[in-house]
């Protein structure tokens, strides 16, 4: 699974408005920032319900971007977290985490251009 940034999807989400998707990308990008600093940490202290929580915060960032694989992924660590099973939302995480930040990256470089 390889998902990249699809700004006219984005756009469509948003009326097309660019300006607003710029200000989304960041504030994206800020909240994958807490967020998987979070969810990292609470895999280190074997935390489910802290692992959930910010997976879910994840997916919803996520899905500000794009509505294809990695939204549904990250909804996968979420659902593991809530029943318990960190073997399985760790495995996840670390099947997407570096596919989100990539997608992120992508976004973040179109914010850039000039329009």
């Amino acid at each position: 699974m390889s998902e990249t940034f699809d700004a006219a999807e984005a756009l469509d989400r948003l009326a097309g408005d660019d300006e607003l998707l710029r200000e989304v990308v960041e504030l994206v990008y800020e909240e994958w920032l807490r967020q998987s600093a979070a969810l990292e940490n609470a895999l280190r202290q074997a935390d489910a319900p802290a692992v959930a929580v910010a997976a879910h915060s994840l997916k919803g960032a996520v899905g500000q971007l794009s509505s294809g694989d990695l939204f549904a992924c990250a909804a996968q660590v979420e659902r593991a977290a809530r029943s318990g099973d960190l073997a399985t939302a760790e495995t996840s995480w670390r099947s997407i985490a570096p596919q989100v930040e990539g997608l992120i990256d992508a976004a973040r470089r179109w914010a850039r251009e000039p329009q």
